[in-house]
């Protein structure tokens, strides 16, 4: 796990640990209030959980957050932290687009896919060379799908914020991969390189 994912975990723990002790807040309508205090409480560990076993546990324990009423749950929380910590809120309404996924073809393959994604997203930030980048979308072009694409930005953003040097080569990795959903690996490709040489020259 990377300093950056370190840090965006212990922020998701105590924002949304302390949510649990709030009031509903106009969270109304036409649940029971126990059964909405136990879906909320079972969200709360489903966004506040460290690693992907155990959010796979918590879904398959609690069936009741792929419901309708639980991904409606689950999207309320991630919306409030929006308000405080807009990158992390980004990060969680990747998860609520996960969680969709698990209702949608099962909550087996939807965590093998999400794991394939993130070995894929990785390799992709760590290659050393923007050949390297571009081998890797054309082999794993998964990297690209919308849900991932939120958490790359979420860790982005976070990466920047603790290493500030960084964030001029953060931000060209996160353009090639939004050019190359727009325009093509190709010519995203080139315009990468473009980019660097350009950067290099008026260094």
């Amino acid at each position: 796990m990377s300093p950056a994912e370190v840090i965006m975990v212990h922020d998701k723990r105590r924002v949304l640990f302390g949510l649990s002790s709030q009031t509903h807040n106009g969270w109304g309508g036409t649940m029971d209030i126990m059964v909405e205090m136990e879906l909320r409480h079972r969200a709360i560990r489903f966004l506040s959980a460290t690693e992907w076993a155990e959010s796979r546990k918590l879904v398959e324990k609690h069936p009741m957050l792929l419901s309708d009423d639980g991904l409606a749950c689950v999207e309320r929380l991630a919306v409030e932290q929006m308000q405080a910590l807009p990158y992390l809120g980004w990060a969680l309404i990747g998860q609520c687009t996960f969680l969709r996924r698990c209702r949608q073809v099962g909550v087996v393959r939807a965590y093998d896919e999400m794991l394939r994604k993130e070995s894929a997203v990785r390799a992709f930030m760590s290659a050393s060379s923007w050949e390297e980048r571009r081998e890797l979308v054309e082999k794993y072009p998964m990297i690209l799908d919308e849900d991932i694409m939120i958490r790359v930005e979420a860790w982005v953003q976070e990466g920047s914020q603790l290493q500030p040097d960084s964030a001029p080569f953060l931000g060209r990795q996160l353009r090639f991969l939004r050019g190359c959903r727009q325009v093509g690996t190709t010519r995203a490709y080139k315009e990468a390189l473009r980019e660097e040489k350009s950067g290099h020259k008026e260094g």
